[in-house]
């Protein structure tokens, strides 16, 4: 007889993921002090829209990037919207920003307890889903590391959308339960595009599990959901024709080459790692045909990503290799934790425990010795700062095609928060349509191929006033008949 196994076995891994989590939480709070300018930023760009919300308003002309758009006609709004009465509260993006992800986490923490306390987990469990899930190494480079505070929106709201599925997957709907899952919804669509048409696949799961009339009900839920969050997503796919938003297809990123292989490795494991724990889940659920068709959809995603199909796939073939994985770890740790592993055979126990414990010290490692720590400023920063202060026009950073230590994007988001300033360009290209991407290309290219006669004109067609530029090109530029301003050790500035 096997020994009955105790939650206990879960405090090594909490313990260690809850180190590697506070240490990463620690780290990114130096941007409480420091505007974010470094390569592996996101940051800037959703703290630059977050300023936009409050400085032009929800789908309102605004003049900081790409010489005037309409803001929030493509950009998802539900995080901004979160955030916003922080940025009142604050009246620091910085400090709203940051905070706003604080709150996100215990937001979390607060329903993945509901979801546990429904499935009678112990509170060892409870604190082990939250971890294993917000503090593994793809949530913690994605959501705190890089930025992507919209997609740790999405994750958040997915946690009651899965509670209120579950609850109408066991019992009969009522009002009260058709109109929360209809909101949710509402929420999620607005939350991210890529995220949203992703959980929609669980009204599938539902659609195939129930019969007779609530299939209609589920029809009707998305529908109202629809309706409630339609007045972003009428005008965003009345506009979305020629933008770039769809251009970028995911997928490709699901290929062993030069500096993918760890990823494409996770793309793997996590996958392949749900399919078996369903298995098992499924077991000991009797081989419930019920439960099978309920997550058919997900099982058939998993599927498909796991042998790299989604790229021939419409719509799948744009979301990222990262929200899939976080998408099947949630799911794959629903069922480890709910099935019961004292009814698996000894081995496979130990196996199982053995290698969420070897997870949690490899998240431990790349956490603290890997994954970029926040970035201080350095001489360059400090110059760029300087430069950027005595500007009193638009401006675009020429970049070489080697590109430089700062991240020219986060200029373009700082600029216009603290200085007011704006650019031609901007740090989030889903807005614009490839016409207005040709014409940022040719000023770039004009500058790379040291062609005066195309710089000059690109410059003239994006109303630019300023360039700035490595000090080696400084001569260049004068050459061209820009006017010098001024320069620094590293950087050229030039009036056109």
């Amino acid at each position: 007889m096997i020994k009955k196994l105790s939650d206990k076995w879960l405090i090594v891994p909490i313990v260690l993921l809850l180190i590697s989590f506070l240490y990463r939480l620690i780290d990114q709070s130096k941007m409480l002090s420091f505007f974010p300018l470094d390569y592996i930023n996101d940051w800037s760009s959703y703290m630059a829209q977050l300023h936009f919300l409050k400085e032009c308003g929800f789908h309102q002309y605004c003049q900081y990037w790409y010489n005037g758009f309409v803001s929030f006609l493509i950009t998802p709004p539900g995080w901004y919207f979160f955030a916003y009465p922080l940025l009142i509260l604050f009246n620091d993006v910085l400090h709203a920003t940051y905070f706003s992800m604080i709150l996100l986490y215990l937001l979390g923490f607060i329903f993945i307890y509901y979801l546990g306390k429904s499935n009678k987990y112990s509170l060892l469990k409870i604190i082990a889903f939250f971890l294993f899930f917000f503090a593994n190494p793809i949530a913690l480079g994605n959501h705190i590391r890089q930025g992507r505070i919209t997609e740790l929106f999405s994750f958040v709201v997915l946690i009651p959308f899965v509670i209120l599925i579950f609850k109408y997957k066991s019992e009969k709907l009522n009002k009260r339960l058709f109109l929360l899952l209809s909101l949710v919804y509402a929420v999620l669509i607005p939350a991210h595009f890529q995220e949203a048409f992703l959980f929609s696949f669980l009204f599938l799961g539902l659609f195939l599990y129930k019969k007779k009339f609530d299939k209609l009900y589920i029809l009707l839920i998305m529908l109202l959901g629809i309706i409630l969050s339609s007045f972003w997503l009428i005008p965003f796919l009345a506009n979305i024709k020629n933008k770039l938003i769809f251009s970028y297809e995911q997928a490709k990123y699901l290929t062993f080459s030069k500096g993918l292989i760890l990823t494409n490795i996770v793309s793997i494991i996590v996958p392949l790692s749900l399919l078996i724990l369903f298995y098992l889940y499924y077991k000991t659920k009797s081989k419930s045909k019920g439960e099978a068709l309920f997550y058919l959809p997900i099982l058939s995603l998993s599927f498909l990503f796991l042998f790299r199909l989604v790229q021939y796939i419409p719509f799948l073939k744009n979301i990222s290799p990262d929200i899939y994985n976080l998408f099947f770890l949630f799911f794959a740790i629903y069922f480890l934790f709910t099935l019961d592993l004292n009814k698996i055979s000894l081995m496979l126990r130990k196996f199982i425990i053995y290698m969420l414990i070897l997870i949690s010290i490899a998240s431990l490692v790349v956490s603290v010795s890997y994954t970029p720590k926040f970035r201080d400023y350095g001489d360059l920063e400090e110059e760029f700062l300087d430069v950027l202060s005595k500007l009193d026009g638009s401006f675009l950073i020429a970049e070489t095609p080697d590109g430089i230590t700062s991240y020219p994007k986060a200029y373009y988001s700082m600029a216009p928060i603290y200085y007011n300033i704006r650019t031609p360009s901007g740090w989030y290209p889903h807005i614009i349509d490839y016409g207005y991407k040709n014409r940022l290309y040719r000023f770039t290219e004009g500058y790379w191929n040291k062609d005066c006669g195309a710089l000059k004109e690109a410059t003239a067609d994006l109303e630019v006033s300023y360039i700035i530029s490595t000090i080696e090109s400084c001569e260049f530029l004068k050459g061209c008949g820009f006017n010098f301003v001024r320069n620094t050790q590293s950087l050229c500035l030039v009036k056109a």
